[in-house]
């Protein structure tokens, strides 16, 4: 177990999770605001430093705690600090994750994006005016 109460393999597959939404959510904002450069971030361009194959990813998990059950399920909040390399320095993600124990398997249910000096909603499965899924994209 890790200090923050769960392994380590289970918090780097949330930090997974977390990051391939993410970066389906960067690559829809991207493309919606007219990015002149088509920027497609990858889970690897957040995990790797490897400056010889140009990936200089950057994560620190913070925090990996059960924060209550839906019926049987645990629900899992991970927050952790993620950087590509690229210009606008590093981003801070909180995301929640619901476990099907009789999958073996984690959903992501909810997350949030800390960058600069805002948060913005980027993910949710609950029904909202932008309907489930990604949010806040222009």
């Amino acid at each position: 177990m890790s200090d923050n109460g769960h392994a380590p393999e289970l918090m780097e597959e949330l930090l997974d999770l977390a990051l391939e939404e993410y970066c389906k959510w960067v690559s829809k904002w991207c493309k919606a605001s007219e990015i002149e450069e088509e920027y497609f971030p990858t889970v690897e361009s957040f995990r790797v430093f490897d400056p010889e194959r140009g990936l200089y990813g950057e994560t620190v998990i913070y925090a990996c705690v059960e924060v209550g059950r839906s019926e049987v399920m645990p629900r899992i909040m991970l927050h952790a600090s993620v950087f590509n390399g690229d210009n606008g320095g590093p981003a801070e993600l909180t995301a929640f994750f619901e476990g099907n124990m009789s999958k073996d398997e984690w959903n992501l249910i909810y997350m949030l994006q800390h960058f600069d000096t805002n948060i913005a909603e980027i993910y949710n499965m609950t029904e909202t005016k932008q309907g489930r899924g990604f949010q806040n994209v222009p």
